[in-house]
């Protein structure tokens, strides 16, 4: 079957089922910690050593709305931030691993009503998330 969308951006996976034609974008992040890890209990090398991916896929079509949506939500959630870095909020980055904390989570309700958005937001666009 031919997909028009698959050569005009051939970085995108691209599925075809049953005569329908579905490119995707799909958002890639690593997570865990590699190491060292001696054991639990050892009092320098205790993180645990796993290692994995995780991210989420939108449709093709979606893909420039959803990241107009998502930088006003970062310039909103991380304002005080991002202004005290004095760099452009395109460019500027904070890590997951700092902004989702349990400290964070449990203490601020923005982030976790941030994320509960976000979740409802890529399965509105048609999107799904994995890890």
């Amino acid at each position: 079957m031919y997909c028009p969308l698959s050569e005009a951006h051939a970085q995108a996976w691209v599925f075809v089922f049953m005569d329908l034609c579905l490119t995707y974008v799909v958002y890639l992040d690593e997570f865990g910690h590699i190491g060292p890890y001696i054991s639990r209990t050892d009092p320098r090398h205790n993180d645990s050593p796993v290692f994995g991916l995780a991210g989420f896929a939108l449709p093709i079509d979606q893909v420039r709305g959803f990241g107009t949506w998502f930088f006003q939500r970062k310039q909103d959630l991380l304002a005080f931030e991002i202004d005290r870095s004095g760099q452009h909020p395109a460019v500027w980055e904070k890590k997951g691993a700092s902004l989702y904390t349990v400290t964070n989570v449990m203490k601020y309700a923005e982030l976790r009503s941030f994320t509960f958005r976000l979740f409802n937001k890529i399965d509105t666009l048609g999107g799904f998330y994995f890890m």
